[in-house]
């Protein structure tokens, strides 16, 4: 017996054999190991003995999750979405590679059971990264979620169910924001004054695409919704990205939204639940790789309005900017004369995102410390959607029922 073997609990492995046979998977179940890896679903790879035709045994994996029903309180909505343009993906692009979820006899890609809600697909093996600064690796998760996104280009959007309701609905943020500052549940309001001083004399600006979907100027498109670098599979040697993973927000929404929260999470000089917030910041170097990759794979596809879409879709990337930098008035120009500079036709990237103007925009004033803090502290227990931590406690609630 392997030493794998002997650190496996018998429930669970009981529980992921009994998975693995409501999805049909051949060959005798060997082992499994819990992956850490998101904040919300529990996930583990399986390894099964093939035969390979051989004589020869071989270990085929897959991971089976149990899907965090308390984050995600319509799991069937939800793999519903993904079942949809997973399929499309396969079926248009039969070359490229998508994740692949397996059914059960009843054609149905979960289980529901007393036990949970769970799902099953097959194993890629790879790596992933939480931040990099190897530019190449940046510009490819750009160009792998540009490849989702210009696959899904033509996809009807309105075919698919909003998992998480008003998630990019900034107006709605808003609208909670000031709903709170009013209630000043916590007593904390005038301790962040200046921060929510802030955040409402960018009120329209932060708005904006949301203002232009409503009034009919932006598509509706299907999204990822949660474009981090680490939702990207790299292959182990070379470094190119293989597929995009995590597609349990997928729904409708906007491509700069997609594309600031990105740059929101690979562009900033730390993780984003990092304690230490004064560290936070906007690497343009990062910013202009992942922009590069990403219009690379989108340009073709976007919308123009009153100019080149670039532009639009960059100016998301800007205020995702703000937001990690706090330093409005210098990021904004900081980063308009590079935007200036790409459309110059030039090259698409800047040489002064190439002579280290990297830490240009964030680390002055420290006022995103006060920035962030202040949104994390004027919340109340209310539900909030506020990253990582939210999503722990969430897990830590679907583990406790």
């Amino acid at each position: 017996m392997t030493t794998q073997q002997e650190a496996m609990n018998p429930e669970i492995a009981r529980k992921l054999l009994q998975v693995g046979e409501a999805f049909r998977i051949p060959g005798p179940f060997f082992s499994y190991e819990e992956i850490k890896m998101g904040n919300v679903n529990h996930t583990y790879k399986v390894n099964y003995i093939r035969d390979d035709g051989s004589g020869m045994a071989q270990i085929k994996s897959y991971l089976v999750q149990r899907v965090n029903t308390y984050a995600f309180q319509d799991p069937v909505a939800l793999m519903s979405n993904i079942d949809k343009v997973t399929e499309y993906i396969h079926h248009k692009f039969p070359e490229t590679k998508c994740l692949h979820f397996h059914h059960t006899a009843e054609r149905s890609n979960y289980l529901m059971d007393q036990d949970g809600f769970w799902r099953l697909s097959n194993y890629v093996p790879s790596v992933t990264f939480n931040s990099c600064d190897d530019l190449n690796v940046v510009r490819s998760a750009g160009e792998a979620f540009g490849d989702f996104q210009m696959m899904l280009s033509d996809f009807d959007a309105g075919a698919l169910y909003y998992t998480i309701p008003d998630f990019h609905n900034t107006r709605k943020r808003y609208e909670k924001l000031k709903a709170d500052m009013a209630a000043d549940p916590c007593g904390r309001v005038a301790e962040v004054r200046a921060e929510l001083d802030w955040l409402l004399s960018v009120e329209d600006e932060a708005c904006r695409l949301t203002d232009m979907q409503e009034q009919g100027e932006l598509p509706l498109r299907v999204t990822h919704n949660d474009t981090k670098i680490n939702n990207v599979l790299f292959d182990e040697a070379t470094h190119q990205p293989l597929v995009v993973i995590d597609l349990d927000t997928v729904m409708p929404g906007l491509v700069g939204h997609d594309f600031g929260d990105a740059i929101r999470f690979a562009a900033n000089f730390v993780e984003e639940d990092c304690p230490q917030a004064e560290k936070a910041g906007v690497n343009l170097n990062v910013f202009w790789a992942f922009a590069e990759g990403f219009l690379k794979k989108t340009a073709a596809t976007l919308t123009s309005r009153g100019g080149d879409a670039r532009e639009q879709l960059l100016h998301a990337g800007v205020r995702a900017g703000h937001a990690v930098s706090g330093r409005l008035h210098r990021g904004r120009q900081v980063f308009q004369d590079q935007v200036a500079a790409a459309q110059s036709g030039a090259h698409p990237l800047p040489d002064c995102a190439r002579q280290g103007h990297a830490g240009e925009v964030g680390r002055d004033e420290r006022h995103c410390t006060r920035l962030l803090g202040a949104v994390q502290r004027l919340v109340s227990a209310s539900g909030c959607q506020c990253g990582a931590a939210c999503h722990r406690r969430a897990r830590n609630k679907e583990s406790a029922k």
